[in-house]
């Protein structure tokens, strides 16, 4: 039992790890977005809806139906859906450093015998091979989710904001796990759970089409005899069970997510001041996929200042070996993503140069590529096995190698507050607002709260109507000053959250029949909160 423990110390020390680093200002950075539209899709499911997708029509319904379970377990709160990503992020962590343990395995079969010159085990003995396999797997694992676990757009991004989106890495990650066990150990069940986990990874976002001939084709080369079994049917039945609600409502729909797919990338486009050309978004996903690893989340003037810095070319340098070295042993399956996702991903009309939030894009390829780089320190830590300078030269490597990101994270942090771009004027308004809201009255969002926009199509009344909702807070929601107060607010009074004046009062429909008292101080650093009285 000990024994057992000690093996899996690692892990969970990294785990831990992983969720200390997340913790702090979970819920104040990046500020919300419109994850709130999709918590609000939960919830209702939460209330009695059964979606066959999630709120974009090409995404499925399983991260909606598991934050709804959380809301039935422990109620609605405004904390739960960051609070899951972030664990999912820790677990993309984990499997990142099974997929890392995976890929350090194959460089030391277990039939090498390799001679150990350590003193301690007398010169040119022999270390048994398990034991070696054992530590390229350690080295492995523990460099790929090290650099994870540390990455400042994972961190900020991937496991803060609450979209599904920011999931993917998880499952994608698991499926290239399971199917490397699979093709290693000749496992019918392993290959199986893989296919079950890359159709939940699918449900996430469309973008994991791109890698369905990556992933057919390497099961081809790799383990074409499971075409002779029954394994690879089951695994592809389990794929389809995976993406399931998206098949039933593509067959019910003619095809909607198709449509609406389309018409997102025609509304994307319109109105915007940027090279939509294959060309200009296949530069700005290369440049996205240099900077990403090295966490330079920073905005810089020209494309230049990043391709010059030496930290962004060290990790790219480090990248391309890792990769390079796994397709070396065979496991090529990393490499065909990652150029598969280069070369198609400029086909989707999204924006990839404001990082951290735009790194979702690009974020399921991250574990990949680290895992190669983990695969290149095994190699290193096999080689200098015995060499005590050697192996302490390599560590301390290894730690600054995982550590760098967060100085970037840091500067990151203290550039966001010092700019007040966080979430706590949103909990200063909803704590005062439930503070001084009367038994009978409701909350009126204001139209001037549309004018309040952090970005990632979010506005401050769309992030109001999520934390009222969830927090059981009655509101009405203005779109326009003209919408009749008389129509919406049943009783004689209402409590209004505002950005300065609430225009809904001064309107033409409103002021003859309400007035508005401003309540100063009652929500200091938040939104404005006014009393709203029939005359």
């Amino acid at each position: 039992m000990l024994a057992r423990s000690i093996e899996w110390a690692p892990l969970i020390g990294l785990a831990g790890l992983a969720l200390a680093i997340r913790w702090p200002y979970l819920w104040d950075v990046p500020q919300f977005t419109d994850e709130s539209v999709d918590i609000l899709w939960s919830y209702g499911i939460y209330q009695g809806k059964r979606p066959l997708t999630g709120f974009n029509a090409y995404t499925g319904p399983f991260h909606y139906y598991l934050q709804a379970a959380l809301f039935w377990l422990f109620g609605p709160s405004v904390y739960i859906p960051r609070l899951l990503v972030t664990v999912l992020g820790v677990g993309a962590v984990v499997a990142t450093y099974l997929l890392g343990e995976e890929v350090g395995r194959a460089l030391t079969p277990r039939s090498a015998l390799v001679p150990n010159p350590s003193p301690s085990r007398g010169e040119g003995s022999v270390e048994p091979a398990e034991a070696r396999v054992r530590l390229a797997g350690r080295w492995a694992g523990l460099v790929a989710g090290g650099l994870l676990a540390t990455n400042a757009s994972h961190i900020v991004a991937s496991s803060h904001l609450a979209w599904p989106h920011s999931t993917l890495a998880l499952y994608l990650t698991l499926s290239f796990w399971l199917l490397e066990r699979a093709l290693r150990l000749a496992s019918g069940p392993l290959l199986v759970a893989a296919g079950l986990a890359f159709g939940l990874a699918q449900q996430q976002h469309p973008t994991i089409l791109l890698l369905w001939p990556v992933f057919i084709a390497y099961v081809l080369w790799r383990g074409g005899w499971f075409f002779t079994t029954r394994w690879a049917y089951l695994a592809i039945a389990a794929f389809l069970i995976g993406t399931s609600p998206l098949v039933i409502y593509n067959l019910r729909s003619g095809l909607g997510s198709l449509r609406e797919s389309e018409e997102q990338r025609a509304a994307y486009q319109q109105g915007r001041d940027k090279d939509f050309s294959y060309g200009g978004r296949a530069a700005e996903v290369l440049l996205t996929s240099a900077r990403l690893p090295a966490s330079a989340i920073d905005q810089r003037p020209t494309a230049v200042d990043y391709l010059r810095d030496p930290t962004v070319l060290g990790y790219t340098a480090l990248v391309l070996a890792g990769l390079g070295l796994t397709a070396r042993l065979g496991l090529f399956g990393p490499l065909l993503a990652v150029l598969a996702f280069l070369v198609l991903l400029p086909l989707f009309p999204a924006s990839h140069d404001n990082l951290p939030r735009q790194a979702r894009y690009l974020m399921p390829m991250l574990p990949l590529v680290y895992a190669g780089v983990g695969g290149l320190a095994a190699w290193a830590a096999v080689r200098v096995r015995g060499h005590h300078r050697a192996e302490l030269g390599l560590a301390i490597a290894a730690i600054a190698l995982v550590g760098y990101p967060l100085l970037p994270l840091a500067s990151y942090y203290a550039d966001i507050f010092a700019a007040g771009e966080t979430n706590a004027r949103y909990f200063i308004t909803l704590e005062a607002a439930e503070r001084l809201r009367r038994a009978d009255e409701p909350v009126v969002l204001d139209p001037t709260l549309q004018r309040d926009r952090p970005g990632a199509g979010a506005t401050a009344q769309r992030t109001f109507d999520y934390l009222f909702t969830l927090s059981g807070v009655p509101h009405v929601t203005l779109e326009q000053s003209s919408d009749r107060l008389d129509r919406r607010v049943p009783g004689s009074t209402a409590l209004a959250v505002a950005d300065e004046r609430p225009s809904s009062v001064t309107s033409s429909t409103n002021a003859p029949t309400w007035r508005a008292e401003e309540l100063p101080g009652a929500a200091p650093g938040g939104f404005t909160l006014w009393r709203l009285m029939r005359r």
